[in-house]
């Protein structure tokens, strides 16, 4: 008769030789120089052993998903000096919100913020989730007062903390838009807007849209542009995105550089 034997195997992966004072000691000498490097998001428990403690989130001496959500990001920004917010897209957050999130972490730390889709999705998807608006023409897309009212407003208090704030603009159909001269004509208007109080960057999904006259547009405003994975210049020169600063979004990855230094 064969012989079983039962072992009790832990939730997590057991902590791995990963050395967080040397990442740590190397992205602060990176940010030091005007380039920071952070997650596009935090709360991933797959980093528990790395770049998180698991103990400092136990309750009752078991694993709280809760308490580590809520708690996390402060033990992240023990390494990281920036991170970037995608929950943004999806909301205008409320005052309550932002003060709680800016209390929970260090002021060293520097956020990454998308601007709500509201004011960048031109139509809105069909999808579920958009309800009886789905595949409706928005009428707050590039609403610059809006913009201001609703988002800027919340976060002037919290000011010093944001590294750059981020217009995700998905891909446009043609019916959208033409050409990249007819977006970039919509786009000059509503950078022309901009309080100038905060760094601002754009990110284009449309390929095409990659051309000179964009890039004239970002530089006339000093805006800069999101290179990120579905970029076909990301492994380039940037020769026309680098006069307006860039910001890096690579595979999880959010570098953005507050300062607009070349990267």
């Amino acid at each position: 008769m064969e012989r079983c034997t039962v072992q009790n195997l832990s939730l997590f992966d057991e902590p791995s030789n990963f050395d967080r004072v040397k990442l740590a000691t190397r992205l602060r000498a990176l940010a030091e120089k005007g380039i920071y490097v952070g997650g596009s998001s935090w709360k991933y428990e797959g980093w528990l052993g790395q770049i998180y403690t698991q103990e400092r989130y136990y309750t009752r001496g078991r694993f709280s998903r809760k308490r580590f959500e809520e708690t996390c990001l402060a033990e992240y920004a023990e390494t990281f000096p920036v991170v970037c917010g995608d929950f943004s897209f999806y909301q205008f957050p409320t005052d309550v919100f932002w003060r709680k999130l800016f209390a929970a972490a260090p002021p060293s730390l520097r956020f990454g913020l998308k601007v709500p889709e509201d004011i960048t999705v031109k139509t809105f998807p069909t999808h579920a989730r958009y309800g009886p608006q789905a595949g409706l023409d928005n009428p707050s897309f590039l609403n610059a007062d809006l913009f201001e009212m609703a988002f800027l407003e919340l976060l002037r208090p919290h000011r010093d903390r944001i590294a750059v704030l981020i217009f995700e603009f998905g891909t446009f159909s043609h019916e959208c838009y033409r050409d990249a001269s007819e977006f970039g004509e919509d786009l000059d208007r509503l950078l022309a807007r901009l309080p100038r109080d905060f760094h601002y960057s754009v990110e284009v999904r449309n390929a095409d849209f990659l051309v000179p006259e964009y890039f004239a547009v970002l530089r006339k405003h000093g805006i800069a542009h999101v290179f990120n994975a579905w970029d076909p210049h990301a492994g380039g020169s940037g020769s026309d995105a680098d006069r307006g600063g860039v910001h890096y979004q690579l595979r999880g990855l959010s570098c953005p550089t507050p300062q607009w230094p070349r990267v």
